[in-house]
């Protein structure tokens, strides 16, 4: 892959990088300001408050997981490596990488480890 592909990657991963930090940060002010589940006035609230409180809780843990992959991606850009499945070792295809640049894997590596773990 050409430096002017690898330098527009390094620019979304940094992108994707500062929202997911964004909606951390503001996730986490709404949180210590507003616990629905200390709010909930009759039984119907508390039980809706708690799924509201569950979403909130895997939605943080998406994004934690996203931007596990975008710094490791970004360390892939400075160590020259960015690109490469790190299954097969081949190179990542450019439709791949539009869609999901902080992709560790190939499409074909991804779906083999996604069959595994539906057992």
């Amino acid at each position: 892959m050409d430096t002017t592909k690898i330098q527009h990657y390094k620019k979304a991963l940094l992108s994707i990088q500062t929202r997911i930090n964004q909606l951390l940060t503001k996730e986490q002010s709404f949180l210590r300001e507003f616990n629905p589940l200390t709010e909930s006035l009759d039984e119907g609230d508390f039980s809706q408050a708690t799924v509201d409180r569950e979403m909130e809780l895997l939605s943080r843990d998406a994004l934690l997981q996203i931007s596990k992959l975008v710094e490791s991606a970004l360390k892939k850009v400075e160590s020259g490596t960015y690109g490469i499945c790190e299954r097969c070792q081949q190179e990542i295809p450019e439709g791949r990488l539009k869609a999901l640049p902080y992709t560790p894997y190939c499409v074909s590596c991804q779906s083999i480890i996604e069959k595994k773990y539906e057992k």
